[in-house]
């Protein structure tokens, strides 16, 4: 992580222009971080200081105010009206939660055998229970019995209890639910990313495109928090980057705040047809 925030740091003292900035980050600075997410356990309190120190960058280089626009804006994928810079701290959590249900899911019996008795022995040494069923385990994963942490020691499902509650169980969290549950004998994730939203069950079979999958259920959970959740916002980003010509929005609500209007970045505004001077209020 030190390397990559001097990468971020040497970016945003250069003299590339606000889309070069944006593609060096997105392509080279954030991808080096690839392996360390899927084979190491950062502190939470680290990756947490890292990705605010990330979306803190992103946005100084584009001239988005820091405090006042939304961090769903620079998440979001360009395709979805975003900047495509996606929180680090929400990817290392999701790699890992990835790589050790690829362990519990493993075509190589060795493996699966080594890490589901692995489990069993943690959650029945943690929750107390003689011997733990798989919807103890399944349980004990998804922080829904008390457990004694000391009895075993920080471990990897110990991560993965970090990981269910850092995406669900926080104020930050993207996602309204996810869990593990038992599927057909076997362990899987359920995933909600809305209140009103449907369910989605993610077992072995889509093991390959698991990854993308979970990805996909937290950019619909940024995109209505965006849109539903901080509408004016959300509306005068929408409004800039289809009609700069006129911002009628901006101009007729007295009550949109400085920085609400002009955190849209100049480099997005370049890409359109028309280019005029926003009216400042």
């Amino acid at each position: 992580m030190k390397s990559a925030t001097k990468e971020l740091e040497m970016v945003y003292r250069s003299k590339l222009t606000p889309p070069q900035k944006l593609d060096c980050v997105r392509t080279f600075v954030l991808p080096k971080m690839s392996y360390m997410y899927a084979n190491s356990v950062p502190k939470l309190t680290e990756l947490k200081a890292f990705a605010n120190m990330t979306m803190r960058a992103v946005k100084m280089m584009h001239g988005i105010p820091v405090k006042g626009s939304p961090v769903e804006y620079v998440q979001l994928p360009v395709g979805k009206g975003g900047l495509g810079i996606a929180c680090p701290k929400i990817t290392a959590l999701i790699t890992y939660l990835v790589s050790m249900m690829k362990k519990l899911w493993s075509k190589d019996k060795y493996i699966e055998k080594l890490f589901s008795e692995y489990l069993k022995k943690v959650a029945e040494a943690e929750t107390g229970i003689e011997d733990a069923t798989l919807e103890d385990m399944a349980e004990y994963l998804s922080n829904e019995k008390p457990v004694d942490k000391k009895a075993f020691g920080y471990n990897s499902f110990t991560r993965i209890r970090e990981v269910c509650r850092g995406l669900c169980g926080n104020k930050d969290s993207p996602l309204f639910k996810i869990k593990i549950v038992v599927k057909d004998g076997k362990l899987a994730i359920l995933t909600q990313a809305i209140k009103d939203g449907k369910e989605k069950i993610f077992t072995e079979e889509r093991v390959k495109n698991l990854q993308a999958l979970l990805k996909a259920e937290v950019t619909t959970a940024l995109l209505h928090r965006f849109n539903v959740e901080k509408p004016v916002k959300s509306e005068v980003c929408r409004v800039i980057q289809q009609y700069p010509q006129c911002n009628k929005f901006v101009k007729l609500d007295g009550k949109v705040s400085y920085a609400a209007q002009r955190f849209v970045h100049k480099a997005r505004l370049n890409l359109l047809a028309v280019i005029t001077t926003l009216t400042v209020m």
